[in-house]
C-alpha cells in the first residue's frame, strides 16, 4: 500500500491514492451516436430549408474537410455534436475535431474531419437535422481543402 503522510486525518484506499498521483489519467466519456433513423426522420430536406427566408440563398460551398454549422440552438453542446456526428467517427481512427463558437458567434461551430469524403458524408446525413427545434444548417468551411 502507498505511504500516506501521518498528518492526513483520513486515509484513502490504495486505488484512489494511485489515481490521484497519476495526472495522465482522464475520465473517459463515451457519447452514444444518434441512430441514423432518428437523424433522417427529424431533418428538413433541401426544399424545406430554402423555404426559410434566412436560408433562401443557401449554398453548400466548395468541398473541404471542415464543416461550418450555423443556426444551432444556444444550448447545443460539444457532446450533442459528438452524438450527431458519431457515425462518421466510427469510420476513422483519427479524431473528429469540434469547435463551438462563443460570445457573439454563439450558435455556430466548426467540425473538422480527417478527409473531405467523411465531411461530405456527414453533411449529407446531418444537414437539416432539427436539433432543439432548430434545423442545423451546414456549409463547407474554407480551411482544410484537400
Amino acid at each position: 500500500m502507498a505511504d500516506i503522510s501521518s498528518d492526513s486525518e483520513e486515509e484513502l484506499p490504495e486505488h484512489d491514492i494511485n489515481m490521484a498521483s497519476d495526472s495522465s489519467l482522464k475520465p473517459v466519456h463515451f457519447i452514444e451516436p444518434l441512430p441514423i433513423q432518428v437523424i433522417t426522420r427529424h431533418k428538413l430536406n433541401a426544399e424545406e430549408i430554402k423555404v426559410l427566408p434566412r436560408f433562401a440563398d443557401y449554398k453548400p460551398g466548395d468541398p473541404s474537410k471542415v464543416l461550418y454549422l450555423k443556426n444551432l440552438h444556444p444550448k447545443v453542446s460539444e457532446e450533442d455534436l459528438q452524438a450527431l456526428f458519431g457515425h462518421q467517427q466510427s469510420k476513422t481512427s483519427k479524431k473528429i475535431k469540434f469547435r463551438l463558437l462563443t460570445g457573439k458567434m454563439k450558435g455556430q461551430a466548426f467540425v473538422e474531419f480527417p478527409s473531405t469524403e467523411l465531411a461530405a458524408d456527414a453533411m449529407e446525413l446531418v444537414h437539416g437535422y432539427v436539433m432543439r427545434e432548430k434545423p442545423v444548417i451546414i456549409c463547407y468551411g474554407n480551411r482544410g481543402k484537400t
